[in-house]
């Protein structure tokens, strides 16, 4: 009886362990791939032709019916995309590698902020049009296309 007893134990432990390992390796599979549970799979499926070379894709339904998502596209340039209800992009953004930094964006940052090494630039595009947003650790600037400051915003400070 005492062997029947721990077999069964023996059994529930292994099935437990296995469900753990099943789900970490669904997680895992969600990063490489652009399946996420509420997009819908005609909006997956523009993605994929617009986008063939995506990797790490992780998507997120929004406010107002949009969808985002966040992926890299070679060569290891991140992205973020907003598209609306309606599967239009409303926003776009494009994480900028030093070199297609503007001069004027690095000029600022050497007379103003000479101790940021690590601020990264993107490119942003949506209905207004295009401008370049940087965060270093301070703040958050906007910029438009010739390079020049239109707003700084707080960075918040998270604890």
């Amino acid at each position: 009886m005492k062997t029947i007893i721990f077999f069964i134990l023996l059994c529930f432990t292994f099935s437990g362990y296995a469900q753990k390992s099943k789900s970490k390796k669904v997680e895992q599979d969600t990063l490489k791939s652009t399946t996420t549970t509420g997009v819908p799979d005609k909006l997956m499926e523009k993605f994929r032709k617009e986008y063939p070379s995506a990797i790490e894709a992780r998507w997120s339904k929004e406010p107002n019916d949009e969808y985002k998502v966040i992926f890299k596209d070679p060569p290891n340039t991140l992205q973020l995309i907003i598209y609306d209800k309606n599967w239009k992009v409303i926003r776009k953004e494009t994480e900028l590698d030093s070199k297609q930094i503007p001069d004027t964006i690095i000029n600022y940052y050497k007379q103003n902020y000479p101790q940021e090494t690590g601020y990264r630039v993107w490119l942003n595009e949506d209905a207004s049009g295009r401008t370049y947003y940087s965060n270093g650790t301070e703040f958050g600037i906007f910029f438009d296309l010739n390079g020049r400051v239109i707003k700084r915003v707080p960075v918040p400070v998270i604890k």
